[in-house]
């Protein structure tokens, strides 16, 4: 696996960052990155409260497949 140096954690963290920023005027309360447990029994990474229905995200990093017997789908 290579890796891009940079946590999921990390990317939800400024994926929000963003995301609040753009939606300010509607939001009623802080974006929510649970903790790992909290992850596990809630089945998402973060959470973005705007008026209306709240923005849910499920956040996972790719792994570049470079082996001659990787197969992808085009």
């Amino acid at each position: 696996m290579v890796s891009v140096g940079i946590s999921e954690f990390t990317f939800g963290f400024a994926f929000l960052f963003e995301l609040t920023n753009a939606n300010w005027p509607d939001i009623t309360a802080a974006p929510v990155l649970p903790s790992l447990i909290q992850e596990q029994n809630q089945g998402w990474d973060a959470r973005l409260p705007v008026a209306g229905t709240p923005y849910f995200y499920q956040l996972k990093l790719a792994e570049y497949l470079y082996r001659s017997n990787a197969k992808f789908i085009r």
